[in-house]
């Protein structure tokens, strides 16, 4: 958990001297964290300045953040000789801190040997900082061709820098003319493309958990709101759409019955190395039997409910059709940073896995980008009503009048004034609410949970309260209300995350008519996804045939009549939309349209 909490180093050097530093080095750490760089170097080299030399421990850390700064603030060559004279003073002294910070001022020149720093750095902070997104856009934005063909032939395996390489060849305006230059250095930076062939029936093979291991299968049986079958049912009615555009798709099921033997089973099948692609199974232990199939056999295999991107970390042709949470998160943050003022943030979770890993990571991205999270609150769904306590619980004081200048005057945040008149309007009376949770005190507020109580629990706190906290929370609720009114959703506290956005339009209206005729209820989420999950591998194999992961290589996915994609950098979907409701309509927030409008 140390690791969260700072933006600049490791856990143990965040942790080293914090108590009791002298207020110019706090000043100058209080700048880095606010991004003021300019700042935080000349009160770090004040620091310095007026320090003694002899038995003073924080000098050497002095010098390690002014460092930091002359880096941030774009001088880097100067940054670059002040790390390397205090490993010259002390080799043993955070070598790792030390080597990502050299790395990091030589990526944009020397990139080779920015990552030879990166090499031998063990610690799981670090080590996740060189793989962010913004490094891989960092070499794209300003890595020539000839660097380019460095970096990339001393690291051909570096999934990352490979991913990168090519999106920058694929938006390069000559790159034919790269292509022979990277014949002559006998470069190939598409290895995993694949001769296309275009074919009159595709096979889809849908392994999908039907039925549990003590069940016999029988579709017949289930429930319209089962979720398989909801989503088997989207994707035979995208079958039928496709064969309309004389695209013939054969789906294959296969009852995986939440058995790891039962998938054995079935990936021995002759029909499934006859495939063209394979969507699911939906259970992780399922899907990496899957996923290993797929890896030997050179199979495009898609998950189409999960957003944890460990599930397709280690096979290049497994992708997620939806946005991995670490994209959400990403999302979120940036937007909160650019748009709400205040830096005060809360995050509450449930008591799953997943929602505590997705909440560690959003902690983690708002402490980088200097926000402070006073609440941090473990939701169990059996007990999910305490958070209406304690998001909006307050107690009522009594006013007399001839104290009420006073109380007006010196009230703190954590109180309300507020007038109380009679039914007929006599009996004028003033009381205080003294919130647990100061009005306003908190810029936003962010929900990771998987079951419905928390996040009805959540909705229903906020509604309480006499501010306007924005709340953002995942749009997979909206499909469980279906046709409810949501008219109270249009309130400023309410935005939305999506993972897979499908945006309000004549074909999305088509869909759910069309799934009600014909199965006489609306589509819930599953029936969404399966529909979508057909549909883009029938749009991707009609426009660039087999295999359909050439698409996801060079990011060249269709828009199909639902959704859209960016698979820029990952093996799962990069585009994350969110909205909130305003006037009947949608909104989309991280679109600039949005904010130019509503200025």
């Amino acid at each position: 958990m140390g690791s969260m909490l700072s933006a600049w180093g490791s856990a143990s050097l965040f942790f080293c001297l914090f108590a009791q530093a002298p207020p110019l080095y706090q000043e100058g750490k209080k700048y880095l964290k606010l991004g003021e760089y300019e700042k935080a170097y000349n009160a770090f080299q004040e620091y310095l300045s007026i320090s003694s030399v002899e038995g003073n421990p924080y000098r050497k850390y002095a010098r390690f953040y002014e460092a930091v700064a002359l880096s941030k603030k774009g001088d880097a060559d100067l940054a670059y000789l002040q790390f390397k004279e205090l490993q010259a003073l002390d080799p043993t002294w955070h070598q790792e801190d030390i080597s990502y910070w050299q790395g990091y001022c030589l990526l944009p020149h020397q990139p080779v040997k920015a990552f030879k720093h990166w090499e031998h750095i063990k610690d799981s902070f670090l080590l996740a900082q060189t793989k962010e997104e913004k490094i891989y856009q960092l070499l794209q934005d300003s890595l020539s061709v000839s660097q380019w063909i460095s970096l990339y032939n001393a690291y051909p395996e570096e999934s990352g820098i490979q991913k990168a390489f090519q999106n920058y060849l694929l938006k390069h305006p000559n790159l034919n003319l790269i292509q022979d230059r990277l014949s002559q250095a006998n470069l190939n930076p598409f290895p995993l493309l694949e001769k296309s062939l275009n074919l009159d029936i595709y096979q889809v093979s849908a392994l999908l958990p039907f039925s549990s291991a003590h069940e016999e299968h029988d579709p017949s049986s289930f429930e319209d709101n089962d979720p398989v079958m909801n989503f088997y049912m989207g994707m035979k009615l995208a079958q039928k759409d496709l064969k309309k555009k004389n695209m013939i798709l054969q789906i294959n099921s296969f009852d995986t019955k939440h058995h790891a033997d039962t998938v054995r089973t079935i990936l021995q099948l002759p029909k499934l190395k006859q495939s063209h692609a394979l969507i699911g199974p939906f259970h992780p232990e399922t899907f990496h039997l899957a996923s290993q199939f797929s890896k030997k056999y050179k199979k495009t295999l898609i998950h189409p409910l999960s957003t944890n991107p460990d599930n397709v970390q280690d096979n290049p042709y497994a992708f997620l059709l939806n946005a991995d949470y670490l994209s959400q998160n990403k999302t979120i943050s940036e937007f909160a940073d650019k748009y709400i003022a205040n830096k005060q943030a809360g995050i509450i979770y449930e008591d799953t896995p997943q929602d505590r890993r997705k909440a560690n990571d959003y902690a983690l991205m708002l402490h980088q980008k200097a926000f402070q999270i006073p609440l941090f609150y473990l939701v169990d769904p059996s007990t999910s009503q305490h958070i209406v306590k304690r998001l909006s619980s307050s107690e009522k004081i009594k006013i007399e009048e001839d104290s009420l200048k006073f109380w007006k005057e010196h009230m703190e945040g954590h109180h309300v004034l507020k007038k109380h008149t009679g039914k007929y309007g006599e009996d004028t009376s003033w009381y205080m609410e003294k919130w647990e949770i100061a009005p306003d005190s908190l810029g936003h507020i962010v929900l990771f949970a998987t079951h419905s109580l928390p996040a009805a629990h959540t909705i229903s706190a906020i509604l309480a309260r006499p501010d306007t906290i924005p709340l953002f929370l995942s749009d997979k609720w909206l499909y469980q209300l279906k046709d409810s009114n949501l008219d109270y959703l249009e309130q400023e506290h309410f935005h939305f995350f999506s993972a897979l956005f499908f945006s309000e339009s004549p074909e999305k209206e088509s869909f759910i008519s069309h799934f009600k005729e014909v199965y006489g209820d609306f589509p819930d989420i599953h029936g969404y996804m399966g529909y979508e999950t057909l549909s883009l591998l029938g749009h991707i194999l009609q426009k660039h045939g087999y295999p359909p992961h050439n698409a996801f290589f060079k990011n060249q996915l269709p828009h199909t009549s639902l959704g859209q994609y960016d698979y820029g950098t990952y093996n799962s979907n990069q585009r994350v939309v969110l909205f909130k409701f305003r006037k009947g309509k949608i909104g989309i927030l991280n679109e600039p349209s949005y904010h130019s409008e509503n200025d």
